[in-house]
């Protein structure tokens, strides 16, 4: 409601017509101020969207701009690849053409890690799951629901260093892992599932002393100081299985 309490501060003596409206807009300014809502942008995001559909880009680059933050387009993995970025949140539009595990995967190989959400209108779980283990961090299935598409893009961004330092420590566990040999790699494996020495030379029909031999290279190709290192790097590389 505007409120016209200024009005009767008014001078008994007689005043100007500009100082009369200079004062009735004061009021009214003073009143809209009271009434609009004051909208706080906490953090500016950039999204990275890719979508095969120019309209679906669009439509989506217009919601991010819109609400205060960055978006920049592109039309596949390969675009996104040949300007590859270093920062921000990945949304992918996927369909038949783009998908979020070719995007992972994609960034992958060229060493970047960043956090990925994948919209889609309809998606069967499976493939959810794959992109998961993959690397995506989230989905969204389903309509557009502007408010929650921006909140997932905004806990991708707040969670996105955590994400990627985990990717890489699982990166580098799986390829020290895939430096063993055949035997080292067994070891390694009856290690993990809490056996001993002895037990392991009876699994292999070997002896303990060979046993010991393995497993003193097999650590020292992981670089563990210790077999509950060795167990945790074998853990991290299974994860990105």
């Amino acid at each position: 409601m505007v409120r016209f309490e200024n009005l009767a501060k008014m001078p008994a003596d007689p005043v100007s017509i500009d100082a009369i409206s200079e004062m009735i807009g004061a009021t009214f300014a003073g009143s809209l101020a009271e009434q609009e809502p004051q909208v706080h942008i906490t953090s500016r995001h950039v999204v990275h969207v890719i979508a095969a559909s120019p309209t679906l880009r669009a439509k989506f680059a217009r919601l991010i701009f819109a609400r205060g933050h960055h978006a920049e387009v592109y039309s596949d993995v390969a675009e996104l690849t040949e300007h590859t970025p270093h920062d921000g949140v990945v949304l992918v539009l996927e369909d038949n053409d783009c998908s979020g595990i070719a995007v992972t995967t994609a960034l992958a190989k060229q060493g970047v890690w960043l956090p990925i959400l994948v919209y889609a209108e309809q998606i069967d779980a499976d493939r959810i799951v794959g992109g998961i283990k993959a690397g995506v961090m989230d989905y969204m299935v389903g309509p557009v629901l502007d408010d929650l598409l921006l909140a997932k893009i905004a806990r991708c961004e707040t969670d996105g260093a955590a994400f990627r330092n985990a990717r890489a420590r699982h990166v580098v566990a799986r390829a020290s892992i895939g430096a063993l040999s055949q035997r080292e790699g067994e070891v390694l494996g009856y290690l993990t599932e809490g056996l001993s020495n002895k037990e392991i030379a009876r699994e292999l029909d070997i002896s303990p002393r060979t046993v010991e031999i393995h497993r003193m290279k097999m650590m020292a190709k992981l670089g563990a100081k210790s077999s509950a290192h060795a167990i945790r790097l074998k853990l991290e590389a299974a994860l990105l299985n």
